[in-house]
């Protein structure tokens, strides 16, 4: 799948975005608190086994990725690692790490996206999965773009472009929306395909158009199942966004629907699924007016819906649940110099 065209797109509206970024109202039950700012293109969040809070930043395209480590309540930050790679393209949009991951009491896991074709990956270390040890030792412990040159699971066009990864007994799972395709590293380090996500007809000018999956989040449920959201590609059709359901031996159904543009998706303790929209009106609206207020949208187990911190969030990028139950969302995902934020809800 070739994700480089909307990501562009969306690297092109950051200025606009900039200028129409302001201070958001949100519902009235939800407190919504700022816990850090100054951050570079913040992307995924996760809870480490310390309790602090670890945010992946993709930076400004000169290798300055890094991932720092958050005091939730009092935002106290610190750098845990930087100097990840990362790529500003010709048409302005940076690739970078996407999330970070945890196993068990030590290892840190960060996926470094690409968004092209693997051949013409620009520089090393894009198109990855690192591994950050304790003491702060990274390697690469597996190659997604080679993997994609190589296998190409969806069949379509050679893209990889690793988002999203949540660690589990045994392994890694990672979602590669530019290859639409559910992978698994077991920590043999084998690597396979869990599912691919096809493409399909959407609503669009009076007709409809194929487009393509690009599932760009998963998360482990209460159930063990991995649940995956995915953007949905051109024309980003409102409310067609699915969260699918993959069980380990990668049999995957529709969990859920009529969602706009998935950025990530998160559990919390009670099994309430957190689904969060980059764009609530859709990407399509987003591009023509910079319009990119999301949605965080709280799905129950028997499947009612609401939206939490109604209006609140702008360019929101990734998500993850305290133990407390606070919800913790990063905002102006796609802003460099240092205009990206960590937010908490409280409800």
């Amino acid at each position: 799948m070739r994700t480089r065209r909307g990501i562009a797109l969306l690297a092109g509206v950051v200025l606009l975005i900039g200028a129409q970024a302001g201070p958001a109202v949100a519902d009235e039950s939800d407190t919504v608190t700022v816990v850090a700012d100054g951050l570079n293109n913040p992307r995924g969040l996760a809870f480490g086994p310390d309790g602090g809070l670890y945010v992946a930043t993709v930076g400004n395209g000169s290798d300055d990725g890094a991932v720092v480590r958050l005091a939730p309540r009092t935002g106290t930050m610190t750098t845990v690692v930087d100097g990840l790679p990362t790529y500003l393209a010709p048409a302005g949009d940076v690739v970078g790490a996407h999330d970070v991951t945890f196993q068990g009491r030590g290892n840190m896991f960060v996926p470094v996206g690409l968004g092209d074709d693997p051949a013409a990956r620009p520089t090393e270390g894009l198109g990855v999965l690192l591994r950050v040890s304790p003491n702060g030792r990274t390697r690469t412990v597996v190659d997604l773009a080679a993997y994609e040159a190589a296998v190409n699971p969806d069949g379509g066009l050679p893209d990889s472009n690793p988002h999203s990864a949540a660690a589990v007994p045994g392994g890694v799972v990672i979602a590669d929306p530019g290859a639409n395709a559910l992978l698994f590293l077991a920590n043999s380090g084998d690597l396979r395909t869990l599912a691919t996500f096809a493409d399909r007809e959407v609503p669009f000018a009076g007709g409809t158009v194929l487009a393509q999956s690009v599932p760009d989040a998963v998360t482990v449920g209460p159930d063990g199942a991995y649940y995956v959201g995915e953007l949905l590609g051109f024309p980003f059709a409102p409310g067609e966004s699915r969260v699918y359901r993959v069980t380990p031996d990668g049999s995957a159904e529709v969990y859920a629907e009529g969602f706009t543009s998935i950025i990530d998706v998160a559990f919390d303790s009670d099994g309430n699924l957190y689904v969060l929209e980059i764009a609530e009106q859709g990407l399509l609206n987003a591009f023509s007016t910079g319009d990119f207020e999301g949605a965080l949208i709280k799905v129950t187990p028997d499947g009612v819906r609401s939206e939490v911190a109604d209006g609140a969030l702008v360019a929101p990028g990734g998500i993850a649940v305290g133990r407390d139950g606070a919800v913790y969302v990063t905002t102006g995902t796609l802003f460099g110099g240092g205009l990206g934020t960590v937010v908490r809800i409280d409800q």
